[in-house]
């Protein structure tokens, strides 16, 4: 795989990360109310699949650079 690709995958994963913590922080009032390993083990899953996914199906601004 091309370093540009890896670094565009990474970069879109890394956003994914972010948005669904902050999707899953945000519904608690408290920061003692998060489930921590609730909140990880969904994380971790949308990151795998924001990877999966740009693997699988490509990245448009890849393609468009191309």
């Amino acid at each position: 795989m091309p370093k540009k690709f890896i670094k565009a995958t990474l970069i879109r994963a890394g956003h994914t990360t972010a948005q669904t913590a902050l999707g899953m922080i945000g519904t608690s009032v408290f920061i003692s109310d998060i489930k921590w390993p609730q909140l990880l083990s969904a994380v971790g899953l949308a990151t795998m699949v924001s990877i999966l996914k740009s693997i699988t199906l490509g990245l448009p601004e890849i393609d468009k650079e191309e």
